[in-house]
Order: structure tokens, then C-alpha cells, then sequence
């Protein structure tokens, strides 16, 4: 199943528990800020090859949450 949150896709992933959040940069930070607005706090990212997505997530959606979220985030 697939759903439009914003500007992103949300894909619910067979079998498991989880959703995969698809879009550019700002489409996947608006995404996951609409769950920290909801209240959560963490979030259990993957992505392959995982070491080059947790650097991409990082060094590109991370920011973005940081700056929209001063104040809100661990570090």
C-alpha cells in the first residue's frame, strides 16, 4: 500500500512493521518532522547499503530537522 504525506511517499513494507519514507531531502525531513510533531522522538531508519545511507541521512535530511527543530533534538 502507498500513501502521500506531503510532498513524500510513504510505501507501508510488507511483513514487517515499517514504512519506507521516499522523496528528496525535503520531502523525507517534512515527512519525518510530521511524526515529530505527532510526539515521537526516535526513529529505526535502515536503507542499503547502511553505512552510506545513515551518512546520507546524516549529512542531508539531518540538518534540516535540526534547524526546524532548535531546541527539540538530542544531539
Amino acid at each position: 500500500m502507498t500513501s502521500q504525506v506531503g510532498s513524500a511517499t510513504l510505501r507501508l513494507v510488507v511483513d514487517t512493521a515499517g514504512i519506507a519514507v521516499v522523496g528528496n531531502p525535503a520531502q523525507c525531513a517534512d515527512t519525518l518532522q510530521q511524526f515529530i510533531d505527532a510526539g515521537c522522538h526516535s526513529f529505526c531508519l535502515s536503507g542499503y547499503l547502511h553505512d552510506e545511507e545513515a551518512e546520507r541521512f546524516g549529512r542531508m535530511i539531518r540538518p534540516i530537522l535540526a534547524e526546524n527543530n532548535r531546541g527539540r533534538l538530542a544531539a
